[in-house]
């Protein structure tokens, strides 16, 4: 983190930058202050301590931030170019699961469910995306059916085309849902259980367990779910019609909150901006 935000400080001491984005919750303070004294301005993804007071813009489009200028689902930032996107595809004509627990799998999620994961039909491609590349060398006996894969290329390709998705909720929740994938939801953190129980309470997801998960009884209850496609379906409308997947719109349009005055900075010879709420 430190190396990572020296180098930010040299980029924003360069005087190149007018702009700077962070999502990284709250690990920068060092920055924002050298940002302040630079005039550019910061703008924060899901930021959630007090230490984001210093940023000028707060989007949060899942954790909570009493701060927050901009909140909610709407503000989610999509990849929107998936080609399975609202389509019943399926990779190889088969039925496929998606499993994920991002970046970090701060829980080993992963590790509890493994034991269970023979039981889903053998008939179903399960897709595991792993955090750590080492484990792509793990001996294991998943059986044939199962792809153990590390950052793959086609990720929204494999998400978008799959039956059911078990995740850790976060951004990839605000995917699956623009997408229309029913999502089982296995939390990694307090903010991911508390939106997961709000989208399963609305009938978005398939389900949700606690954090300290009963990876069986999570698997028994997605069983026969997979098996009820008007289920999954119903599922799948209700998902996309919560997100209309233009986030990233609406983050860059808080850009046109600050206008570049072309004919005055030419005149006096410096760059002169004006606030312009719109």
């Amino acid at each position: 983190v430190k190396d990572a935000s020296d180098a930010m400080i040299s980029c924003v001491r360069s005087g190149k930058f007018d702009v700077a984005i962070f999502d990284c919750l709250d690990y920068c303070k060092s920055v924002y202050i050298e940002c302040e004294k630079e005039a550019v301005v910061t703008i924060g993804i899901d930021t959630s301590s007090g230490q984001s007071s210093l940023l000028d813009i707060l989007v949060n489009p899942v954790i909570e931030n009493k701060f927050s200028h901009l909140t909610g689902a709407f503000y989610s930032i999509l990849n929107i170019d998936n080609p399975c996107q609202n389509k019943q595809v399926r990779i190889n004509d088969k039925k496929s699961i998606f499993i994920c627990f991002g970046g970090i799998d701060y829980q080993n999620h992963l590790a509890g469910l493994t034991p269970y994961i023979s039981s889903f039909p053998s008939s179903y491609e399960i897709n595991i995306i792993l955090a750590n590349e080492g484990d792509l060398h793990c001996d294991h006996s998943l059986g044939e059916n199962v792809n153990l894969l590390h950052r793959p290329d086609n990720f929204y390709e494999l998400l978008g085309c799959a039956q059911i998705a078990i995740i850790s909720g976060g951004i990839l929740l605000q995917e699956c849902l623009f997408m229309g994938i029913p999502a089982y939801v296995i939390p990694q953190y307090d903010h991911q259980l508390k939106v997961a129980k709000e989208k399963e309470v609305a009938g978005l997801v398939l389900g949700v367990s606690e954090i300290q998960a009963s990876y069986k009884n999570s698997v028994d209850s997605m069983l026969p779910a997979m098996e009820d496609q008007p289920h999954l379906d119903q599922l799948a409308e209700r998902a996309r019609s919560s997100n209309d997947g233009y986030g990233l719109r609406r983050v860059t349009g808080i850009f046109r909150l600050i206008d570049y005055m072309a004919w005055d900075s030419n005149f006096f010879g410096q760059e002169i901006y004006v606030l312009t709420p719109k």
